[in-house]
């Protein structure tokens, strides 16, 4: 049986149910979606408009840009986890449209395909992580990072920045634009655990196509008041600052498994 978030709140209650299983998704018909826009599948709720399921060869979902700060949550039978933390693992790729400027100018970061666990009590409160395209360093470069709201504060953590080239990414010298948009098949990995101090995050950036870690992130964030702790928490895909600017996230695999507590 399958339990929507929002019926435990109307009634003034919290889900007894924690995330106890692996979940883990491709994308595909065989698992119960259907072309078009994720929010209409069974157990996704969020915006519309931004994240559309494409059933097309092995399957995927497609981030695209659209307006500012979209997201999309999952609120399937054991999707939300109170015990010590999780690990997560995503395979996608960027896809920029060609012929378009690869520098997006000097003062400008695009936060690219986030991945959040938040707060189901406040959501302004998460965890998740990133890939960021950066300004001021030439057309192409970009860098990727762990960012957190807890205790009313934003924590953070950048990895040093990478090249296009390093992503499988290519553009023309002369111009400046994209003559192959689409990236190599990249892997994020991400874990949140909890510790006497707070919470505990590691990530990193995998290009699967040579092997190769382009990125490494780590930080604690105190948690002083104890709300992200005390409270449930769910997985989101945040489409960020992407409608700014010529690129789709295309995700082809998400798992996330839980660590259960000692």
């Amino acid at each position: 049986m399958f339990f929507k978030y929002a019926s435990f709140l109307s009634l003034g209650i919290l889900p007894l149910a924690s995330l106890t299983a692996q979940f883990s998704f491709d994308f595909t018909e065989d698992e119960g979606f259907e072309a078009g826009d994720l929010v209409d599948s069974f157990d996704w709720a969020g915006s519309r408009n931004s994240f559309f399921v494409n059933l097309e060869g092995e399957g995927s979902l497609v981030i695209n840009p659209t307006e500012p700060y979209r997201v999309a949550r999952f609120e399937g039978a054991d999707s939300f986890f109170e015990d010590a933390g999780l690990e997560l693992s995503m395979r996608f790729r960027l896809v920029f449209e060609e012929g378009k400027s690869a520098d997006i100018g000097e003062n400008n970061a695009a936060a690219l395909g986030l991945v959040q666990f938040e707060n189901l009590i406040d959501t302004r409160e998460f965890a998740g992580a990133g890939l960021r395209q950066t300004g001021g360093a030439g057309p192409g470069t970009f860098n990727f990072a762990i960012w957190n709201r807890m205790d009313g504060k934003n924590a953070s953590d950048f990895a040093s920045m990478f090249l296009a080239s390093d992503l499988g990414l290519s553009y023309d010298d002369a111009t400046g634009n994209w003559t192959d948009g689409q990236s190599d098949a990249l892997e994020l990995v991400y874990s949140l655990s909890e510790v006497e101090d707070g919470w505990a995050e590691t990530a990193s950036l995998k290009n699967t196509a040579t092997g190769v870690i382009l990125a490494k992130a780590a930080q604690v964030t105190p948690d002083s008041d104890g709300s992200f702790s005390g409270n449930p928490k769910g997985f989101r895909f945040n489409s960020a600052q992407i409608s700014k600017f010529p690129v789709a996230v295309h995700v082809d695999k998400i798992t996330v498994t839980p660590i259960a507590k000692d």
